[in-house]
């Protein structure tokens, strides 16, 4: 995600840049490009070196080579200096792909290939993006818990119309 941010910040400085210093910027972008798909192959053939997995991980390692394949047509269009639009596509489908193989496992994750901008979609209810972060494993749990105010024991300061209107917003973000 953070070389999609460099890639983007790239783009938007290259009307302020020389066409030597757009690929001078271009060139480390390309080559941290290159090593996260070089990575994400490592990650696939450990993954098979495991017992059975190649079979337990099959829907995995295909997202995986998936992303690897996203990730190496970035790699080609930053290695032209090409920061724009196809780039950022390329490195989002990446991310989404490697987010989708951790959800789909269940917790792990990783990075692979396939044709790049199938954007295919899968089977997941929501897009890849909006997952991050929410991945629980089938043998974890989630406890809801209270937790006791520790800034204060005051009472609120707070004018009767603000925490009307408060109570109200926060009253229909929890449905009632």
């Amino acid at each position: 995600m953070e070389l999609r941010d460099l890639t983007r910040e790239a783009e938007q400085a290259r009307s302020a840049r020389t066409d030597d210093e757009v690929d001078t910027a271009a060139e480390p972008l390309a080559e941290e490009q290159e090593d996260l798909a070089f990575r994400v192959e490592d990650v696939v053939d450990e993954i098979k070196e495991l017992d059975n997995g190649e079979a337990a991980f099959e829907k995995e390692i295909k997202m995986l080579r998936a992303a690897r394949s996203c990730m190496m047509e970035a790699y080609e269009l930053l290695a032209d200096a090409d920061t724009g639009a196809p780039t950022v596509a390329a490195e989002t489908e990446a991310i989404e792909l490697l987010l989708r193989s951790r959800r789909a496992g269940g917790g792990g994750g990783g990075g692979g290939g396939s044709t790049p901008g199938s954007g295919g979609g899968g089977t997941d209810a929501g897009a890849a993006l909006a997952l991050a972060g929410r991945s629980i494993g089938e043998n974890e749990s989630v406890q809801l818990r209270d937790v006791d105010r520790s800034t204060s024991a005051a009472v609120n300061k707070i004018p009767a119309e603000f925490q009307e209107a408060l109570d109200r917003y926060f009253n229909a973000l929890e449905g009632r």
